[in-house]
């Protein structure tokens, strides 16, 4: 009572004591008082006139439970006694309101639509309630004729070819009519994004069937975009691209984008196709290449890989890859000392498994909820590869509201190993992991949390950690200010991984300016127990969240 009164807060005011009041009434009919009656809220002040006391007056009157459903059915619909009874076979014995009585009508609707009976009708014949609130109700169902699906045709798919079209429609010619298979193909054409509207048209063609016919207006198809960017380590950045989201009218799409800066530069080309194998698998076919210029090496990639993704229900994902990539390295800034093994060029032929779930609202910046990943790559000489190694990659997001939309928490763990396996004896500088930098332990330059040869250069380690706390607090407009704190390691042999060796740690406060392509951030970050060789912080310019 004090919650819905109070709107939440400390102070009174008129509007929301009458509104508060409304509430109880609406609370009370939900839970089957339908004849609760609410009187308007009294107030008295005390003398000072700061205070002030509300009272609420409530009626109850009788709480109504529902006790039985009954169903007459106008002609023969074939349907089962037991599949009706399941329409409400959940509500019996629970609180009765309006909202209830609607409700089973709607799921009587629904069976009978579902087997065939799309004019179906189901009203209220009568209802009746005893003195201590057990409610009975009959409906008077109407199923209307029986249908099945005539022919199929389509309008205004100028450039999407028929056989796309029709094999996103889950309603046949000669199949029987049902209203989920309607509800399904309109969800499958939107989710096409090929169309701005799809409407279905039904006519009678004879007794018992009705054409279909599926109007359609098509949405652009090519799509472009620009973008800048920017990093502490790498600079100024822009990408581009280019993706056309209906290839030839088949529903497949084609990509192109690339990103060029100072320090590194990457392309990619790819044919997806949406629809492999149903409804809910993607397969992509992709070249990639790019080079980046690491603080003690430069790195280069060349590869392609083809990948299937499969949608495992509500925001759960699971994928399967192949890959077989150049992997090189070049002007190695690194002790000569060093297995030369840790310098080499080699080709990388691996299979990828990963499985995902994701809740969050928004991609750029998030919110709300929690995403997670985790892959298992394996590279072996059985599939052509020079090198072998198995890498698991695992991390979790966590995304808290504090204070409704002014405060929030996020939580993020990452880590990874590589397991050199079969001849491999060491893993090449460009396949290790790194720390430090903008988006993993900020109190660290990039690449410099972790093992280093005798110069002071990193050279990376077959494991790594990092554990980040930030709340996110809104100041105004979209300016946004952030206090964090980050811990990390890299170890140099994953057998060492559990051992927790060499964490390092970042505390600091951050500014963020949202845009839409995600937030501008500026971060300053202490290295609280610096080592020799460590930088008692760092400052970190870039565009997008850390995590």
């Amino acid at each position: 009572l004090g919650r819905v009164l109070g709107d939440g807060t400390r102070w009174y005011s008129e509007r929301s004591a009458r509104r508060g009041a409304r509430e109880i009434e609406r609370s009370y009919a939900d839970r089957g008082w339908t004849d609760c009656v609410v009187d308007a809220p009294e107030v008295v002040f005390d003398a000072s006139g700061t205070r002030a006391e509300v009272t609420v007056h409530v009626r109850e009157g009788i709480r109504y439970r529902l006790a039985s459903v009954a169903v007459e059915i106008d002609g023969a619909s074939g349907l089962d006694a037991e599949l009706v009874r399941g329409a409400w076979a959940g509500d019996v014995g629970k609180p009765f309101d309006e909202r209830t009585r609607v409700e089973i009508g709607g799921r009587i609707e629904q069976l009978f639509a579902d087997r065939g009976y799309p004019d179906v009708r189901a009203e209220l014949a009568s209802r009746a309630a005893t003195t201590e609130g057990a409610v009975s109700l009959v409906f008077r169902v109407t199923p209307g004729p029986l249908v099945h699906v005539g022919d199929v045709t389509l309008r205004g798919n100028d450039s999407t070819q028929d056989r796309f079209v029709k094999s996103r429609i889950a309603l046949r010619r000669g199949g029987l009519y049902t209203r989920a298979h309607e509800r399904e193909t309109l969800a499958d054409l939107y989710r096409t994004g090929l169309f701005e509207t799809a409407e279905l048209h039904w006519t009678p063609a004879a007794d018992g069937v009705r054409d279909l016919e599926v109007e359609l207006k098509e949405a652009p198809s090519l799509e472009t975009w620009l973008e800048p960017g920017y990093g502490s380590y790498e600079r100024a950045r822009v990408s581009a691209g280019l993706r056309e989201r209906n290839l030839f009218g088949t529903g497949r799409a084609f990509l192109v984008d690339g990103t060029a800066g100072a320090l590194a530069w990457n392309g990619r080309g790819s044919l997806v196709d949406p629809w492999t194998f149903g409804r809910d698998t993607t397969a992509e076919l992709s070249v990639f290449g790019g080079q980046r210029e690491e603080p003690s090496f430069q790195r280069t990639e060349l590869g392609s890989r083809i990948q299937l993704t499969r949608s495992l229900g509500e925001h759960w994902e699971g994928s399967a890859a192949y890959q077989y990539k150049f992997s090189g390295i070049d002007e190695v800034d690194v002790d000569a000392l060093l297995d030369p093994a840790l310098t080499d060029d080699v080709d990388i032929s691996s299979v990828t498994a990963a499985l995902a779930h994701d809740t969050r609202d928004l991609v750029f910046d998030p919110t709300r909820g929690e995403s997670s990943r985790a892959s298992v790559e394996v590279a072996t000489a059985v599939l052509g590869s020079e090198l072998d190694f198995v890498r698991v990659r695992a991390s979790h997001t966590s995304l808290v509201r504090l204070h409704e939309d002014e405060t929030l928490l996020a939580i993020a763990f990452r880590t990874g190993w590589i397991v050199p396996t079969g001849g491999t004896q060491e893993i090449p500088l460009q396949e290790r992991f790194f720390n430090g930098g903008e988006s993993t332990v900020r109190s660290f330059r990039e690449d410099h949390l972790g093992p280093r040869d005798a110069d002071g250069t990193p050279i990376g380690g077959e494991a790594y950690n990092v554990l980040s706390a930030e709340i996110r607090q809104r100041l105004g407009g979209r300016w946004r200010a952030a206090l964090f704190v980050d811990a990390g390691n890299v170890v140099t042999d994953h057998s060492d991984y559990f051992e927790l060796r060499g964490v390092r740690y970042g505390v600091g406060v951050g500014l963020r300016y949202s845009l839409p392509i995600g937030p501008l951030r500026l971060d300053a970050a202490l290295n609280p127990d610096p080592e020799a060789g460590e930088s008692d912080g760092a400052i970190h310019l870039s565009l997008g969240l850390a995590f």
